[in-house]
């Protein structure tokens, strides 16, 4: 049986209608709700390049690479945020959307190290990368992990300043008596028998408390562009009694050596361990022996 033409419109009628509220219903993407506040993450120990040190302390500066954090409020999930850094200088800023009346951040740079945040202890996890590229003078700005966590905010202003700690400690390598041989450089990795030293660790920024995370490497790689000065990222462990293995890897071989950590020398975040490593008695294993072949009797 056939449809009426009266039933038949009617139904088109309807049809274009209920299409009609559909698309009236579906809403476009929402502007977040709540306030729109303006971070200024300022600091004496900023990011990310290590300056020239005046009276030992070495100031740290935004660079151009330094464009995104990771922030969390109240504790919920990470936002990947762009941010405006003060090229040169130890100031940075950026804008957080949506934010509730009471609200508390919590800030890592950059955001890749951003890897988790428990609230009920005031404790952040982060990543260190266990493969880092030094320059002369200063650590790889990605190991250059900072955190920040706000005070709880019961009327949030729009604009709030944000104190950023470094979660990280630093080495700054120094080898003597090392001869390369015309070979080219290729890395320097530094590690210990059974401390973790990177990989994910928490880190408290109200008190500086570090507790290991269950990934952590017990060693990590350098590529530096000089064996005068290299510089690394590690956690804030206590290497106390660890026996610590240098090698350094060259296109014709390795250069190593081993020595026990030195207990007075304590690893602490934002703190830089100056490291000389005489290298006069380091074992070169990949060298060529030679040995006298006699004729046969």
């Amino acid at each position: 049986m056939r449809t009426s033409t009266i039933f038949a419109a009617l139904v088109a009628v309807l049809a274009l209608a209920s299409c009609a509220k559909e698309i009236a219903d579906t809403p476009s993407t929402p502007e977040p709700q709540g306030r729109t506040v303006l971070v200024k993450a300022q600091a004496e120990s900023a990011k990310s390049v290590f300056s020239t040190p005046v009276d030992g302390v070495y100031p740290v500066v935004w660079t151009a690479k330094d464009t995104q954090v990771g922030v969390s409020v109240n504790a919920g999930a990470i936002q990947k945020i762009s941010m405006t850094p003060g090229v040169g200088t130890p100031n940075a800023s950026f804008s957080v959307k949506g934010v509730p009346e009471t609200a508390r951040f919590t800030v890592v740079s950059p955001y890749s190290a951003f890897k988790d945040i428990d609230g009920a202890q005031g404790r952040v996890l982060v990543n260190l990368p266990a493969t880092q590229f030094s320059s002369a003078t200063s650590t790889d700005e990605a190991a250059q992990v900072l955190v920040a966590r706000s005070e709880n905010y019961t009327n949030v202003p729009q604009s709030i300043t944000l104190p950023l700690q470094h979660a990280a400690a630093y080495l700054h390598l120094q080898f003597s008596h090392v001869e390369l041989l015309g070979a080219e450089l290729e890395s320097v990795t530094f590690a210990t028998v059974s401390t973790g030293l990177v990989g994910s660790f928490y880190y408290k920024p109200s008190d500086g408390g570090f507790a290991a995370g269950t990934s952590m490497g017990t060693s990590v790689v350098v590529v530096p562009t000089t064996l005068d000065d290299v510089w690394m990222a590690v956690a804030p462990v206590d290497l106390s009694g660890e026996t610590i293995t240098v090698t350094i890897a060259t296109s014709l071989g390795r250069i190593i050596k081993s020595f026990t950590w030195d207990s007075s020398k304590q690893l602490q975040s934002g703190r830089i361990i100056k490291l000389p490593i005489d290298m006069s008695d380091a074992e070169r294993p990949d060298d060529d022996v030679y040995e006298l072949v006699t004729a046969a009797s």
